[in-house]
């Protein structure tokens, strides 16, 4: 159908969805369902689309929810100013998984599955 997810993905993916919003967990229990569609990738960071593999839980995400999208800052060698994962939604399901570059800055082409080199870091709320 599609496929695996890389470590890397599966990673931000995890740290990303960290939290206590009720509405977090039925998203954790989707990812091990996750299949990569395809993904597509930009200078600044890229995309990865996904599809399911079988049935999943949706979710009801509270309209103007400040803890939406979930969101994990990264730092990397390669990223001055860091990035970010930021996971999107549609319907209660996981759709993609942005990364992408803070500041000025090319996100770190080729080094994606050095996962070593990144490290994750929650948002303080504002």
């Amino acid at each position: 159908m599609g496929e695996d997810l890389n470590e890397l993905e599966k990673t931000a993916l995890e740290q990303a969805l960290k939290g206590d919003a009720s509405w977090l967990e039925p998203l954790r229990r989707q990812v091990p369902h996750l299949r990569v569609e395809r993904r597509s990738y930009t200078t600044a960071g890229g995309y990865t689309y996904f599809v399911f593999e079988g049935d999943v839980e949706r979710t009801s995400i509270p309209e103007k929810d400040a803890s939406y999208p979930p969101v994990v800052l990264v730092r990397h060698p390669k990223l001055t100013h860091g990035g970010a994962f930021i996971v999107w939604t549609k319907d209660g399901r996981i759709t993609s998984l942005e990364a992408n570059v803070d500041g000025e800055g090319a996100w770190p082409v080729g080094r994606e599955k050095h996962l070593v080199e990144f490290s994750f870091a929650r948002p303080q709320p504002a």
